[in-house]
């Protein structure tokens, strides 16, 4: 019986193992095709038509050189986990350095916007400077994997251990969720103002007590949700039906869009994050088309909810509505991604008067801070940046990547140092992932790399401010629990018997 269950580890072990590969293999192979597809559009594109947007392709081609040689550096890497973060941050950058620049070619970059367009020439200037943050990202995290070797052997875990329910009882998040709901929603009217579409409900200004309480409502809401997939979780365990808790499901994304001015990202990672937690752990590997299907439908809800905030705010304002048809769905993706003529808008004025600097980088990294001064969201890199490409201080959306303000701040050094220190990052966040064991220390690491990854097209300030906010708050929790009584768990199921006989013969 011993070398039975012995043999059963073993064989698991090994599965899982292969699980890893499979799925690594399929999500490269997403990956690669995106950035392989982009640029032979780009190569025709220079080869038949030709013209200013012609001079674009030069770096895509090196970009999308990079996008192999990244996926084969974490091929190569054999770490425990599905999906890296050289991996997902590889992800991005196929799409900003080789879908955008070819849909640019193809589609432009659209004029539905008020905001600063660069020259072609410049646009260039910064796919290279790009082109040398991804370089540098791919050396770094191949460095940090090196020196995380020992000997031939690897210091960290060799398998991601299974997830343990924490010792916070999911109806406990469920709780504090609530509590972060009412402290938006205090009121009846609160509630019927978001399902009619007033304007300031869904700027989270309107009935909401101010102070620290507002803070507190902020980071307890995605709890809500979290809370509810772990009931499912333990209903299923115990063998009962989840539908019971799919409308409270639905409630808190519904609701979790009006908590943050219909902010996609937040409710949309909410979900991405404890999605990773279990596929990383899940027995059968990553299937191709359910993983191209579930981009299509993160990317529709990103649209869907998109078109409906500008429909209410432009019903209000008079203007027109924004179209639907496909050239205009990809000219509002664009900026998403980092659009680099609008990156390169900011080019002329650094050449005349450099606004940017020690003092504009150091107000970025505290302007995310609770009670930070006015002027670090006011002069900082970003302010500074949105004030050029728009010529005023009204529009303040626009984002500055993080290896973009790194340049503009201090030059090449700081593009360089902006890719060891993501490529650090990186190596950090895949470390706790593969050795984080409880559901919420899990869910706050997969919300970390989810950040992490995307280093290439937003801005630190964002990062920063979304780690405060959305992983300190899990983390903390989970740190917390462990001074908590334990409790009455349900454990997972014993492998079948006829599982184990069949492994066995």
């Amino acid at each position: 019986m011993i070398e039975v269950a012995a043999q059963y580890r073993t064989d698991t072990a090994v599965s899982g193992a292969t699980a890893v590969a499979l799925s690594r293999r399929t999500v490269h192979w997403l990956i690669r095709s995106v950035a392989l597809v982009a640029v032979a559009a780009s190569v025709v594109f220079a080869a038949c038509v030709g013209g200013d947007a012609g001079v674009l392709t030069l770096p895509v081609l090196a970009e999308t050189v990079l996008v192999v040689a990244a996926l084969e550096a974490s091929r190569a890497s054999r770490g425990p986990l599905r999906l890296d973060a050289l991996t997902l941050f590889t992800a991005w950058e196929a799409m900003r350095g080789c879908a955008v620049p070819a849909a640019i070619q193809y589609l432009g970059n659209g004029d539905d916007f008020f905001y600063r367009l660069g020259t072609f020439s410049d646009t260039v200037a910064v796919l290279w400077i790009a082109v040398l943050f991804f370089l540098v990202v791919i050396v770094s995290r191949v460095a940090f994997a090196l020196l995380g070797d020992h000997g031939g052997q690897r210091s960290g875990p060799t398998a991601v251990p299974p997830v343990t329910p924490s010792r916070v009882a999911p109806w406990a998040l469920v709780g504090l969720g609530v509590v972060g709901m009412v402290i938006r929603f205090p009121s009846p009217a609160a509630v019927t103002g978001f399902l009619s579409g007033a304007v300031d409900q869904l700027q989270g200004t309107a009935d909401v007590t101010v102070g620290g309480l507002t803070l507190v409502g902020m980071v307890l809401r995605p709890m809500l949700f979290v809370g509810l997939v772990l009931v499912a979780r333990e209903r299923r365990a115990r063998g009962c039906s989840v539908l019971p808790v799919v409308p409270g499901l639905l409630i808190a994304v519904v609701f979790g869009l009006a908590s943050y001015g219909l902010n996609r990202a937040t409710v949309a990672y909410a979900v991405i994050g404890m999605v990773l937690v279990f596929s990383e752990r899940a027995r059968g590997p990553v299937r191709a088309w359910p993983a191209a299907a579930a981009v299509g439908l993160l990317g529709s809800f990103f649209v869907l909810v998109g078109a409906v905030r500008a429909t209410l705010w432009l019903d209000r304002s008079g203007l027109e509505r924004p179209r639907l048809d496909p050239v205009a769905i990809v000219h509002s993706a664009i900026p998403y991604f980092g659009t680099p003529m609008q990156l390169a808008a900011a080019l002329p004025s650094v050449r005349v008067s450099d606004p940017f600097g020690l003092t504009s980088f150091v107000l970025s990294v505290i302007s995310p801070v609770p009670g930070a001064p006015d002027a670090a969201r006011t002069a900082s890199s970003t302010a500074l940046y949105n004030h050029i490409v728009y010529h005023s201080f009204v529009g303040k959306d626009q984002l500055l990547p993080f290896w973009y303000e790194g340049f503009l701040c201090f030059g090449i050094a700081g593009v360089l140092a902006a890719g060891v220190l993501v490529g650090g990052l990186q190596a950090l966040s895949d470390r706790w992932r593969a050795s984080a064991s409880t559901v919420l220390g899990s869910y706050a690491a997969a919300l970390f790399v989810l950040w992490i990854a995307q280093a290439s097209v937003t801005s630190i300030n964002v990062i920063e401010q979304n780690v405060i906010y959305f992983v300190l708050p899990p983390l903390a929790l989970s740190a917390a629990a462990v001074f908590w009584p334990s409790r009455g768990l349900p454990l997972p199921r014993p492998p079948r018997t006829a599982d184990v006989r069949r492994r066995d013969v």
